[in-house]
């Protein structure tokens, strides 16, 4: 007679224990390549420009996976775990579809928004640049919802509004320190010496104007603001001066002139006088300059025909030489 054999209790439980800790062990393995999984997913579309091409997706698919971890280490089911996973792969995924769509619908606004940043307009126009951010952030939202029309809709305002702000912090870039400068020394000088203050306002305004033109002749605008700068000293230059004569001695003022005009004549050998027209004395300096520049010439040219020759003299006698 056939008798089934007798498994003893203590090695069922032995065995059974075995198994369910093989599958406890394949279940964390197969959810911890789920965690690897998701995380690849996660720094893909971190490096595809997820935090701003699709920024409502990418926090919720964060948000899941962060839930997923936090299962984990409360040691939670599996299958919980799973479920998180599962949701943060498929939003990460979804985050990935959407980066590509919206880099083909704002594939104009790219490139606006690249020389924006150049331009440093986080910098020079904070304000600026915060709205219009916000700008493209909504429209960008409104692609991840599905408001497609929305979105394209706002595609040529934005290059507008981007190149609008780059202008702006080139413009601030190049003469922001002038027009400080301007605004701090106008009630200063304004009154006090109005032709150089509105002198040194024009060439602001002319730089701005060629910027206008050509934002990118930086060269040109930034000659014009180096004038307007040097006005601007100037004028408050003036302004000191002639203040400190309106309160003291106006004679002191033309004696300095004059001294300084006595040095400028010593130094070309011309003897000037102010006891007549100060301008034909001044004619007289003005003439003596123009003829040491002549004569600077004339020794040039002078210097150039005689390297002429020696060229020549050097030339004929390796001649004979040879």
């Amino acid at each position: 007679m056939f008798r089934p054999m007798r498994i003893p209790i203590n090695l069922f439980a032995t065995v059974l224990f075995i198994w369910a800790g093989t599958w406890a062990s394949f279940d964390l393995a197969r959810a911890q390549a789920g965690f690897e999984e998701v995380e690849t997913l996660l720094e893909t579309a971190r490096s595809q420009g997820a935090e701003t091409l699709s920024p409502k997706g990418f926090q919720s698919a964060e948000e899941a996976y962060r839930k997923a971890v936090e299962l984990r280490d409360k040691g939670k089911s599996i299958k919980d775990i799973d479920k998180k996973l599962e949701k943060a792969k498929q939003l990460a995924q979804s985050v990935i579809n959407n980066i590509k769509l919206a880099e083909v619908t704002f594939a104009d606004v790219f490139p606006a928004r690249e020389k924006t940043i150049r331009a440093r307009a986080e910098d020079f126009v904070p304000r600026e640049w915060a709205e219009v951010e916000k700008e493209f952030r909504e429209a960008v939202v409104s692609l991840e919802e599905g408001k497609v029309k929305r979105a394209k809709s706002m595609v040529n305002p934005l290059v507008d509004r981007y190149r609008s702000v780059e202008l702006a912090a080139i413009k601030e870039d190049i003469t922001g320190e002038a027009t400080a400068l301007s605004t701090q020394i106008e009630d200063e000088v304004s009154e006090v010496a109005p032709a150089t203050y509105r002198k040194a306002l024009a060439k602001i305004e002319e730089a701005n104007q060629v910027l206008d033109k050509d934002r990118y002749a930086r060269e040109d605008a930034e000659l014009l603001v180096k004038e307007a700068e040097y006005e601007l000293r100037h004028a408050r230059s003036l302004a000191e001066r002639i203040k400190g004569a309106m309160e003291g001695e106006m004679e002191s003022l033309f004696l300095d002139f004059e001294d300084d005009i006595g040095q400028i004549s010593k130094g070309l050998g011309v003897e000037v006088h102010f006891d007549g027209d100060v301008e034909e004395e001044v004619a007289k300096l003005a003439e003596a300059a123009a003829k040491l520049q002549q004569e600077n010439r004339d020794l040039s040219a002078e210097l150039y025909s005689l390297k002429e020759e020696m060229a020549e003299s050097q030339q004929l006698k390796e001649s004979l030489q040879a």
